[in-house]
């Protein structure tokens, strides 16, 4: 799982592929952050918005149409203004690009606008309930999609989680932390053994972390108006959809079960979860936790100029402790 550098392509760059390649001609070109790709915000002179992903030299393109895929299924369903939609180059969906010794893969995509829920400081416990409800909307779509990248290896798909955890501990500096996490993935890794034969298994957004989530208004948000960045999706267990989020979501709060008990609510009223899917919710939380630390201290090594991609890493650490404390019995009878 080696961390290599993004691409670095220049605004100027960036205004002259749009030109070229896709006839757009920019009034504005700002770079977004990201993990992988290189992301631009784009408007052109009518005002109409769009996102430019370079692609990472290393992406598969499979990978990539993989991703359109999915967006193209979702152009399709009734919540489709969530989504970005992907723009086409003439024929071409994905337009390569040589720049000196690399090649990329280049798209465009519609821009969602909204304000990212991490800028946003939700006081309705409601809005957890709708996040919950576009996530079950979103999973119910793609509950029957297939593609044949769909089953991908991904470091951030749970999963993998007892391996890539166990993996990445060494870059955690702290001995009592690394125990913790070691402790975390083998229990994991035991009830994967257990159960995972029995969980559900569909194509997820995989992400949904306040970044990746839009709000209508940053001063009482009371709608989810965009679902973004599809580069983690993958086919995993369905159940990591909502535990993911609940994850992200149960951060910097005063009340965390509060809040997963209304993302929870949400989901299933749209969405159902098995029983099993329930009973195992604590766990993939906890998993995820402890996938977001281990990554973000591997990360900080070997990518320390890349301040994004240990955006999470304080507040994970904070919400894994606190879980770690609660135990299992009482955070389902919390939620």
């Amino acid at each position: 799982m080696q961390v290599s550098k993004k691409p670095r392509f220049q605004v100027s760059t960036a205004e002259e592929v749009l030109r070229a390649r896709f006839g757009v001609l920019p009034e504005f070109v700002e770079e977004l952050p990201s993990e992988r790709d290189q992301n631009f915000e784009v408007r052109d002179r009518d005002g109409t918005a769009y996102v430019l992903k370079i692609a990472h030299p290393d992406e598969a393109v499979e990978v990539l149409d993989f991703q359109n895929k999915v967006l193209s299924c979702l152009a399709g369903s009734p919540q489709a203004s969530v989504y970005p939609r992907v723009i086409s180059a003439g024929n071409e969906e994905l337009v390569p690009f040589e720049s000196g010794s690399s090649h990329h893969w280049l798209r465009l995509l519609t821009f969602v606008e909204g304000v990212p829920l991490g800028q946003a400081d939700p006081e309705d416990l409601s809005l957890w309930t709708r996040l919950g409800e576009r996530l079950a909307q979103l999973d119910r779509s793609l509950e029957t999609f297939q593609h044949p990248q769909m089953d991908r290896y991904l470091y951030w798909d749970s999963k993998h989680a007892p391996q890539t955890v166990s993996a990445n501990c060494d870059y955690v500096e702290s001995r009592p932390d690394r125990e913790l996490l070691r402790a975390g993935a083998s229990r994991f890794e035991e009830l994967l053994g257990l159960y995972s034969g029995q969980l559900r298994e569909s194509v997820i957004h995989n992400d949904a972390n306040d970044l990746n989530l839009l709000v209508n208004r940053a001063s009482s948000p009371d709608q989810i108006v965009g679902i973004i960045d599809f580069g983690d999706i993958v086919r995993t267990y369905t159940v990591c959809e909502i535990a993911n989020a609940g994850a992200y979501a149960m951060m910097r709060k005063g009340n965390p079960i509060q809040v997963a008990r209304h993302l929870i609510q949400g989901y299933h009223s749209t969405f159902r979860l098995t029983d099993l899917e329930f009973e195992v919710l604590y766990e993939f939380i906890v998993a995820r936790l402890c996938l977001s630390v281990s990554n973000a201290a591997r990360q900080k090594k070997l990518a320390p100029e890349n301040l994004y991609l240990t955006v999470s890493e304080s507040p994970a650490w904070e919400l894994l402790r606190e879980m770690t404390d609660l135990g299992r019995d009482r955070f389902l009878a919390g939620v």
